[in-house]
């Protein structure tokens, strides 16, 4: 009993350095919704947190495959500007055609049909700060760009 008590103080102390922080603007009650950037690494943490959202501009990636692999998975790693000015990376793998069938695990959106540097970006997934990278790779993870207006 008293091990559940500690760890659930413990869990408490994390939950609570980790809500976004009140608006410094006097006598305003709406909260900031916290950039990946200002939220503490501790708040990321794999099997409590460990997915994120994130919204910015794509400064340049593509395909890292290495040349010469036929029908193998391809990897893409894009740069990616947040809108707070901090850059991190996103990556996911497309997998060939199997003759059983794909069910796609995650959600692909690009607007002209392939990401490219310049275009808006907005990706959920797993979010490792060590590598500062959301990959999106479960379901229900997604990546949608638009065109910049």
């Amino acid at each position: 009993m008293k091990k559940i008590l500690i760890a659930l103080a413990v869990l408490v102390a994390l939950v609570a350095g980790c809500t976004p922080a009140a608006s410094s603007t006097p006598g305003s009650t709406q909260t900031s919704s916290p950039t990946l950037a200002s939220i503490p690494t501790q708040c990321l943490l794999p099997d409590i947190i460990g997915k994120a959202t994130i919204k910015g501009e794509v400064l340049s990636g593509g395909d890292t495959t290495p040349k010469g692999l036929v029908d193998a998975p391809r990897v893409f790693v894009y740069q990616v500007k947040l809108e707070d000015g901090a850059l991190l990376e996103v990556s996911y793998t497309a997998f060939p055609p199997s003759p059983v069938g794909d069910k796609q695990k995650i959600r692909l959106e690009f607007h002209n049909g392939q990401i490219q540097a310049g275009d808006l970006i907005e990706a959920f997934g797993t979010y490792d700060p060590a590598s500062k990278r959301l990959t999106a790779a479960e379901e229900g993870d997604y990546i949608i760009t638009t065109e910049k207006p």
